[in-house]
């Protein structure tokens, strides 16, 4: 499948990659959408890393010593393969890429919201790992299941929450 960009020239296109790529081809392979992708980042000064560690967040962006990186989990890779949810997280760590360049900070608010409407990037990422969640959040309206991996005040206390989904009651589960 060849993904094409809005408003990008024919030159621009990306032929999705197969699902059986080593943590070195998939770096690569990040950069070449990368590149597709209409913002203006300094991608050469971008670090790509695969991370076999990163195990709760699909992507993470950030600046180190003046360095600029994006981090994806190999996890979320081996678990989604590469589509849509895959790519719509490089853009969402593009969008942050894109802030520490115009803000000198990253956050999910207001200038990341607009950003990634933009771009049409995830505000979230979906979940990739449910299978290592210590417990589950259940809405007691619609039954949706929420991962929970570390102990919290919601998981000590559900009482007080409400679920996302339906504003509902919840329960914990025990994963």
């Amino acid at each position: 499948m060849t993904f094409r960009l809005p408003d990008t020239d024919d030159d621009e296109q990306f032929e999705r990659p197969g699902d059986g790529l080593s943590p070195n081809e998939l770096k690569g392979v990040i950069r070449a959408y990368a590149e597709t992708v209409d913002i203006d980042v300094p991608l050469d000064e971008v670090e790509i890393q695969v991370s076999k560690r990163l195990k709760r967040a699909a992507g993470k962006a950030g600046k180190k010593n003046g360095d600029l990186f994006m981090r994806f989990a190999w996890k979320a890779y081996q678990s989604w393969g590469w589509g849509d949810d895959f790519e719509g997280t490089i853009r969402h760590e593009l969008v942050h890429i894109w802030e520490y360049e115009t803000h000198g900070k990253g956050s999910h608010g207001p200038t990341f919201k607009q950003k990634a409407r933009e771009l049409d990037a995830p505000r979230h990422c979906p979940t990739f790992a449910d299978d290592e969640a210590r417990w589950f959040l259940v809405c007691e309206a619609c039954g949706k299941k929420t991962p929970r991996f570390k102990r919290s005040k919601i998981v000590e206390n559900p009482g007080p929450y409400r679920s996302g989904c339906c504003r509902a009651r919840i329960r914990v589960e025990d994963a």
